[in-house]
Order: structure tokens, then sequence, then C-alpha cells
């Protein structure tokens, strides 16, 4: 069992942007485009952003050369996945989301 299917978030009180970017093969079809096909952004809850996480495991098991990947990093929230890039079965499309954290001050 991998530990992103028992992740959970360490603080419950942050706003989380998540940023899509969807990439496609080059020409020659050996590497991955520079810039994305298309971006698109929306804003999460940290119920959401758990879900979305816990869910990696599951698409890395698709084969065909399909696999699902989370790199974590520090952040104001703590030590947590920010980036999962997921390759499409048959390697022809790639899609890498970036996380975003806020946590609100306390009045």
């Amino acid at each position: 069992m991998s530990s992103l299917e028992k992740f959970t978030v360490p603080r419950s009180r942050f706003s989380c942007v998540m940023t899509w970017a969807t990439y496609s093969r080059t020409r020659s079809g050996k590497s991955w485009k520079r810039t994305p096909d298309a971006v698109r952004s929306e804003e999460f809850t940290p119920a959401e952003y758990q879900l979305y996480i816990r869910s990696v495991p599951f698409f890395n098991a698709w084969g065909k050369g399909a696999y699902c990947r989370a790199h974590s990093n520090d952040t104001c929230i703590g030590h947590i996945p920010v980036t999962v890039v997921t390759v499409a079965p048959g390697r022809q499309t790639k899609t890498v989301t970036r996380f975003t954290f806020d946590v609100p001050e306390e009045a």
C-alpha cells in the first residue's frame, strides 16, 4: 500500500488552487512540447485536495506506458505533494497538476 493512499491534510484551514497544464508530444514523438496545449485553474477545498492525492496510486496502475506520480515539497502547511504528473496510456498526453496553498491569517 502506498503512503499516498493514507495521505491526510496536515491543516484544515487553507486555500488551495489547482492548475492543470496539458501537454502533447512533439512532431517527432520523442519528447513533450515545452508549452502546454491547455491550462486551467480551480480552487479546491482541503477535502478535495486530500481525495485527489489519495487517488494517485490508482491511476499509476493503468499500464501501457501510463503513470501518475506525485512530487512533494515544503509549503506553508507542511511537506506535502505539490505536483502530480500523469501520462495517459499510449503516452500521447501528459498532464501536470500544480497545487499552490495559502493559509489565512488568524484574526
